[in-house]
């Protein structure tokens, strides 16, 4: 097993150990800080940006409180194909990422894998645009009616009675199915700047992506019912992510987010300020802090659906982040304003260490 098959395996037993480490109280799967989704977001991103390979876990707490849990778990990592021959205008990756979401009264599960391939054309020193493909399994499952009231078991006097029949006819409690999705993104890299003296003005922090993932293309079908039509909606998921090099120490660190599926709308828009700790040892050492908004279904009046205070920190090939979803929607009342949190940790990995090539300094006579 070589040193980097190592250094992998120790990542990911950390992470997992370290995700484990929060005991979370608190939807359909979604993340507030989608921007660390990279599969779940558009698999064009797969295998870009600056690592040369990233491991991302990511975990999630809705709703305990109200009775109706969600939770889940995502893992997802990606690696560049021969990163270490940078000067090719082609770049190629591969990714794969697995998610486990459980959700509400009937403790509906859903279990997907999904591998994703990308290619990376690199216009110039500063732009490129990728193109993504993804295929994924997923397993849906009913695990059980316990904890559920149906509306044939609530009375007339409006007091639910378990000895009652649910009413509910299920064909298949458990079904798999395929899925199919795609992506274009553009990315934005500044480069180092130097002012006349060779002194760095601009250390090349500032970057921009932006792009659209288009999922569930072959509509997969509902199975729980046989003979229902009822198909899966194409999920199309826009977004936008600048960073902005204010000055040596500090970016801005933006993102937005639409989410369109059917009828369903969500949207998140947030930043955050960036310190940046530069240290003798050339330690690479931030602290972010910010806030988002979620918004939701664009018919109704109440379009606010949470506010987000966030927080994340990076040392060296490490990131951490951390968010907590106050509820302001018309849950409210039910939730009094929790909603639930979410951490993710990230690792990198960097193969490559380039030397500047042996240039002669030759003299005119």
């Amino acid at each position: 097993m070589n040193h980097w098959t190592l250094k992998t395996l120790k990542a990911v037993a950390v992470m997992i150990l370290c995700i484990q480490c929060f005991k979370l109280d608190a939807q359909d799967i979604h993340f507030s800080q989608f921007n660390y989704s990279n599969s779940y977001l558009n698999p064009a991103l797969v295998a870009t940006g600056d690592a040369d390979a990233r491991i991302t876990a990511i975990m999630r707490s809705q709703w305990k409180f109200a009775n109706s849990h969600y939770q889940t778990y995502y893992l997802e990592g990606d690696h560049k194909l021969n990163p270490c021959f940078n000067t090719s205008k082609h770049k190629f990756g591969l990714g794969g990422s697995f998610f486990y979401d459980s959700a509400g009264d009937l403790r509906e599960t859903q279990i997907s894998l999904s591998a994703s391939g990308s290619y990376t054309y690199q216009i110039d020193t500063e732009n490129a645009i990728s193109f993504g493909l993804q295929t994924a399994v997923s397993n849906l499952k009913i695990n059980g009616f316990e904890n559920a009231t149906t509306g044939n078991q609530v009375g007339s006097n409006g007091i639910p009675d378990f000895n009652n029949p649910t009413g509910e006819d299920f064909d298949n409690l458990s079904y798999f199915y395929g899925d199919v999705g795609l992506g274009f993104n553009y990315s934005g890299r500044k480069s180092i700047r130097r002012d006349a003296d060779g002194n760095i003005t601009k250390f090349g922090r500032g970057s921009l992506d932006f792009g659209i993932g288009i999922f569930h293309l072959n509509r997969p079908k509902n199975q729980y019912q046989e003979g229902n039509d009822t198909r899966l909606d194409i999920r199309y998921s826009i977004y936008m992510l600048p960073v902005v090099e204010i000055s040596r120490s500090f970016d801005v660190r933006g993102k937005m987010s639409v989410q369109l599926q059917g009828d369903y709308f969500e949207s998140v828009l947030g930043a955050q300020g960036i310190f940046h700790f530069l240290s003798a040892k050339r330690s690479n050492v931030y602290l972010g802090l910010g806030a988002s908004v979620r918004a939701k279904d664009l018919t109704k009046n109440n379009l606010l659906d949470a506010i987000i205070p966030e927080m994340s920190f990076g040392y060296n090939d490490w990131e951490l982040g951390f968010i907590y979803d106050v509820n302001v929607s018309s849950y409210e009342n039910a939730s009094n304003g929790r909603g639930g949190p979410e951490i993710f940790l990230r690792k990198n990995f960097n193969f490559c260490d380039f030397i500047p090539p042996f240039r002669p300094i030759c003299k005119m006579n």
